[in-house]
C-alpha cells in the first residue's frame, strides 16, 4: 500500500507529444475567445508551475532528476518557440489590431463623455501656399492715368475744420454753407469754352477734377458751365446764356485746381456786381451779355422755362440753323413749316428784306393774323435786355410798308360802304 501511495504522489512532468500539440487553428480560436472575455493576457504567457503534491515523497535518484529537469526545460523551449510562431502569424496580427482598435474607440468615447469637444477632432490642416511674385512689365494708358491722378486726388481732399467756424454766432448758417459746397460738388459738370481760351489748359484741369469738356453744342445737350476770359457774340455762348447756365471767368478753373475740388461758381460769376472782372455798369455789348446771362440763370433756377418760352417762330431764312437752335436752347418753339394750319399758331417770324420773297404769298394772311415779322436782333436784344423790346422797332419795312397799305384799304372800304349808307 505505502509502495502504491508513494507511486501515486510523485510529480511527473508530461513533455509536449505531437498527437497532443493543438493545431494553429485551435491556437486562433483560444486567442480570440481570450480576447472577446477581455482577460488581456498575453498569448506567450503559459503556465509552467508543475503541480505538486503537498505530501512527502520519495527522493528521486538524481541522474532520474537530472533527465527529468532536461526534458522539462527542452520541451518549454519547443512550446515557447511554437508561441512566437503564433504570434507573427496574419491571423494573429488582424485580431490583435482589431482588440487595439476596439480598446482605443472604448478609451475615446469614455474621454468624450468627460471633456467636452471644443474643437473638431480631425482638423484638416490647410498646406501653406507662398505668393509667388513675379515681374511684369505693365503698359499705362495715359488717359487712364489721369483718371486715376483725378481719383487720388478727389480722394485726398480735406473735410472742413470744423473748429475755425463760429457756432456761436450762426450755426444753422455754418451748415447750410458746407451742405451748399456739398450739393455743388456732387453736380455733373459739362464745361465750353470762348474761343479766346486755351482749350487744352482748361480740358486737363477738367479732365483732372472729373468734369467734362465739350465743343459740341446743341439744344439737347447743352453745357453747364461756359468759361470765357472775354465775352463775345458767338453762336456758342448765345445758345448758353439762353439756357440759363453759368458764365464764368477762367480763374475758376486755376482756383478750382488749387483747392483740389470744384469750388462755388458764384464767386467767378461774370454778371456778379461783386466781383470786378468786368465793368457792369457800362452800356457796351461785354456787360449786357454778362448780365443777361446772370438774370435768366437765376430765372431758370427758379422755375422758368426760358427766355424764349412761349414763342412760336416761323424763321424765313435761307441758313436757319442758328436761329433754330436758339430759340430752341430759350424754350422756344420752331415751326418748320409755314402753312394754312400751322400759320396761325405763329407768334413770330424772323425774316430779311433781302429774304422777304421767301413769305411774299403769306403775307397777306401774316397781317390779317397781326402776326409780326421782324429782323434776326430782335432776338438778340430780347435775350440781353432786362425789359422786353418793342417788336414794332423790328418789323422788316417792306413788310411794314404793306401793313400799312393794308390798313388804308380797309380804311378805304369802311368809308365807302359808309357813304353808300348813307
Amino acid at each position: 500500500t505505502k509502495s502504491r501511495l508513494a507511486s501515486g504522489n510523485k510529480s511527473k512532468i508530461v513533455p509536449a507529444h505531437p498527437e497532443f500539440q493543438e493545431t494553429e487553428e485551435t491556437k486562433i480560436e483560444d486567442i480570440e475567445s481570450g480576447a472577446e472575455d477581455g482577460e488581456g493576457e498575453n498569448v506567450g504567457d503559459v503556465d509552467d508551475t508543475i503541480p505538486v503534491n503537498n505530501k512527502s515523497e520519495a527522493p528521486l535518484p538524481a541522474s532520474t532528476k537530472k533527465n527529468e529537469e532536461s526534458t522539462y526545460r527542452k520541451s518549454m523551449k519547443e512550446l515557447e518557440s511554437l508561441v512566437d510562431s503564433m504570434k507573427n502569424s496574419p491571423a494573429v496580427s488582424i485580431i490583435s489590431s482589431a482588440k487595439k482598435g476596439k480598446q482605443a474607440k472604448t478609451d475615446l468615447s469614455v474621454a468624450e463623455r468627460i471633456t467636452p469637444r471644443t474643437t473638431p477632432r480631425n482638423t484638416p490642416k490647410r498646406p501653406v501656399v507662398e505668393d509667388k511674385l513675379e515681374s511684369q512689365v505693365i503698359w499705362l494708358d495715359p488717359e487712364e492715368q489721369r483718371n486715376r491722378e483725378a481719383l487720388a486726388l478727389k480722394l485726398s481732399m480735406e473735410t472742413p475744420d470744423l473748429g475755425s467756424i463760429d457756432f456761436s454766432d450762426n450755426m444753422t448758417a455754418a451748415f447750410e454753407t458746407t451742405t451748399a459746397a456739398d450739393s455743388a460738388a456732387a453736380v455733373p459738370r459739362i464745361f465750353t469754352a470762348t474761343s479766346n481760351v486755351d482749350e487744352k489748359k482748361a480740358k486737363e484741369i477738367i479732365d483732372l477734377l472729373g468734369g467734362e469738356f465739350t465743343t459740341t453744342i446743341d439744344p439737347e445737350n447743352i453745357p453747364t458751365h461756359v468759361i470765357a476770359a472775354k465775352v463775345s457774340r458767338s453762336e456758342r455762348l448765345l445758345q448758353c446764356v439762353a439756357a440759363g447756365r453759368w458764365l464764368l471767368h477762367t480763374s475758376y478753373l486755376e482756383d478750382s485746381k488749387t483747392a483740389g475740388r470744384w469750388l462755388q461758381e458764384e464767386k467767378y460769376e461774370l454778371g456778379n456786381p461783386a466781383n470786378n472782372f468786368i465793368d457792369l455798369t457800362a452800356q457796351s455789348t461785354d456787360s449786357k451779355m454778362c448780365k443777361a446771362a446772370r438774370r435768366i440763370r437765376q430765372q431758370v433756377a427758379n422755375g422758368s422755362s426760358g427766355i424764349y418760352s412761349g414763342m412760336r417762330t416761323y424763321v424765313a431764312l435761307p441758313k436757319q440753323g442758328p436761329f433754330i437752335r436758339l430759340l430752341q436752347a430759350g424754350g422756344g418753339t420752331v415751326v418748320k413749316e409755314c402753312n394754312n394750319e400751322t400759320i396761325k399758331t405763329l407768334t413770330h417770324v424772323i425774316c430779311e428784306n433781302r429774304h422777304f420773297n421767301l413769305i411774299e404769298g403769306k403775307v397777306k394772311q401774316l397781317i390779317d393774323l397781326n402776326i409780326p415779322v421782324h429782323t434776326p436782333i430782335y432776338l438778340n436784344d430780347y435775350l440781353t435786355s432786362e425789359t422786353k423790346p418793342v417788336v414794332d422797332g423790328y418789323v422788316l419795312d417792306e413788310y411794314k410798308n404793306l401793313q400799312k397799305e393794308r390798313e388804308r384799304k380797309k380804311n378805304e372800304t369802311g368809308s365807302t360802304r359808309k357813304r353808300s349808307f348813307l
